[in-house]
C-alpha cells in the first residue's frame, strides 16, 4: 500500500511538472499575430509581379509594400478604403502591357475578389484552373491575350459569374458543358479563339443570357432545341463557323434580339417566315450558307 501511495505522488508531480512546462508554450500560442487580410493578398499579388518580365514589373512599380488598397494601380478594395478591414476586390489591368502568365497567381488569396480585368496585355500560357479559387468573381475578362490550351471547366464552379470574356485568344477544345451552371451569366464572349466541337446544349442553363458570340471558330453540329429557352437575347453571333442544319424558327420568340449573325456557316432548308417580320434587328446576315426558298418579307 505504501508503495502505491508513492506511486500516486510521483505520478501527479510528473503531470505537475508537463502542465507547467506547456504554459509558457500556451502562452506564446496566444501572442501569434493574425496577418491582416491585405497582407496576405500583397504576397500574392507580389509573387505574381515577380514571375513578370523585368519590364512588366517596371510598369507596376507602385506595387510595393503590404497594402494592395493604398495607392497599388489597377486595384480596388472593399469600401473604396484602405484601413486594415480591406480586402481586394477588383485587379483592372487592361491595356497595361505586361508579359508573362497566371502560373503564379494564387488565387485562393484573392478569394475575395470579384472583378477581375486582365485584357489586352500580352499575357500568355495556359488559363489556370484554380481561378475557381476566387469564388466571389462576378467579371472575369482575360480576352485580347495569347492564351491557349483548353479553357478549365471548373470555371463553370464560379456561381456568381456575370459576365465572361475569353475571346481573341487561341484557346481550343471543346467549350465546357459546366459554363451551363452559372445561371447569372449574362455575356459570354468566346469569339476569334480555335473552339471545336458542338454548342452544349447544357448552356440552357444560362437562362438569363443577352451576348452570346462565338464566331470565328471551327463550332460545328446544330443550334441545340434547348436554346428556345434564351428569351433575353439581344446578340447571338455564331458567323465563320461550321455550324449546320435548318434556322430554328423560335428564334422568332426572341423579342429582345438585336443582332442575329448566322454568316458563314453551313446552315441549309428556308429562312423562317417569322423572322422576315421582325423590325427590331439592327444587324440580321445569313450570307453564305447553302439556304433555299425565298427572302421572308
Amino acid at each position: 500500500m505504501k508503495e502505491f501511495s508513492i506511486f500516486l505522488t510521483i505520478k501527479i508531480i510528473l503531470f505537475t511538472c508537463y502542465i507547467l512546462s506547456c504554459l509558457p508554450l500556451l502562452d506564446s500560442a496566444r501572442e501569434i499575430p493574425v496577418l491582416p487580410r491585405t497582407t496576405t493578398e500583397a504576397s500574392a499579388l507580389l509573387k505574381w509581379k515577380a514571375s513578370l518580365d523585368e519590364q512588366s514589373q517596371s510598369r507596376l512599380s507602385s506595387w510595393v509594400g503590404s497594402n494592395p488598397c493604398q495607392g497599388w494601380m489597377g486595384i480596388g478594395c472593399s469600401n473604396g478604403t484602405a484601413n486594415a478591414q480591406s480586402f481586394v476586390t477588383r485587379i483592372q489591368l487592361r491595356n497595361v502591357s505586361l508579359i508573362g502568365t497566371l502560373l503564379h497567381l494564387d488565387a485562393w488569396s484573392l478569394q475575395n475578389l470579384e472583378s477581375l480585368d486582365l485584357a489586352y496585355i500580352t499575357l500568355f500560357g495556359n488559363i489556370p484552373s484554380n481561378l475557381v479559387n476566387m469564388s466571389q468573381l462576378r467579371i472575369l475578362d482575360l480576352s485580347n491575350n495569347n492564351f491557349s490550351g483548353i479553357i478549365p471547366p471548373e470555371i463553370g464552379m464560379l456561381k456568381y459569374m456575370g459576365q465572361l470574356y475569353l475571346n481573341t485568344n487561341s484557346l481550343d477544345g471543346h467549350i465546357p458543358d459546366s459554363i451551363g451552371n452559372l445561371t447569372n451569366l449574362g455575356f459570354l464572349y468566346l469569339y476569334n479563339n480555335k473552339l471545336s466541337g458542338p454548342i452544349p446544349p447544357e448552356l440552357s442553363g444560362n437562362w438569363g443570357l443577352t451576348d452570346f458570340e462565338i464566331k470565328d471558330n471551327l463550332i460545328n453540329g446544330t443550334i441545340p432545341i434547348s436554346f428556345r429557352n434564351f428569351t433575353r437575347l439581344k446578340r447571338f453571333n455564331i458567323a465563320n463557323n461550321l455550324i449546320s442544319g435548318s434556322i430554328p424558327e423560335y428564334f422568332s420568340n426572341y423579342t429582345m434580339l438585336e443582332v442575329l449573325d448566322l454568316s458563314y456557316n453551313q446552315f441549309s432548308g428556308p429562312i423562317p417566315a417569322e423572322l422576315g417580320k421582325r423590325a427590331a434587328f439592327v444587324t440580321f446576315s445569313v450570307l453564305n450558307n447553302s439556304l433555299s426558298g425565298s427572302v421572308p418579307q
